[in-house]
């Protein structure tokens, strides 16, 4: 998690961060990613690639887009 992140999750006192990447292991790769929608069997396969490795650290901070969920303390 970048040290901004990090800072402003403490200065709102919130806690238990939760990130995902949103486009996951197909940032960067939209044709590739088109092309694989083609063939429903690879989909769904690369869908549930996508679900599985969509929270680790390296594929959150790869992704061009994420989600962060906190959740308030006290």
């Amino acid at each position: 998690m970048k040290k901004e992140q990090q800072t402003n999750i403490q200065k709102h006192n919130n806690t238990n961060p939760y990130r995902t990447g949103l486009e996951g292991l197909s940032s960067h790769h939209r044709k590739e990613t088109n092309k694989l929608h083609k063939d429903q069997e690879k989909w769904k396969m690369w869908m549930e690639i996508l679900l599985k490795t969509c929270t680790h650290p390296s594929v959150v901070g790869s992704s061009e887009h994420f989600l962060l969920v906190c959740r308030k303390a006290g």
